[in-house]
């Protein structure tokens, strides 16, 4: 059995797609988790459109240009929120 490999990104990284256009809402994305893109390893990510797009771990034109704080800051103030069931709607 294949070990599975580590992913390389951090959640809220930013990555800028070399093969997509300066106008295209592809070109700068924002990592959310590793996933298999058609049986390959691969990226979800956010777009600024709020559309998830699946990336090829193997794209050589696939930068980490940043990492978002308010990502992190967004995950840790759901963190906090209180759980409790009857606050569910």
């Amino acid at each position: 059995m294949e070990e599975p490999q580590k992913c390389p990104l951090k959640r809220g990284d930013i990555l800028e797609n070399g093969y997509a256009g300066d106008c295209n809402p592809n070109k700068r994305i924002i990592f959310v988790r590793c996933c298999d893109v058609q049986g390959y390893p691969g990226y979800d990510c956010l777009n600024y459109c709020g559309k998830i797009v699946k990336q090829f771990q193997d794209n050589d034109k696939l930068k980490k240009i940043g990492h978002m704080k308010e990502y992190d800051d967004f995950v840790n103030a759901l963190k906090k929120l209180d759980r409790s069931p009857d606050d569910a709607d």
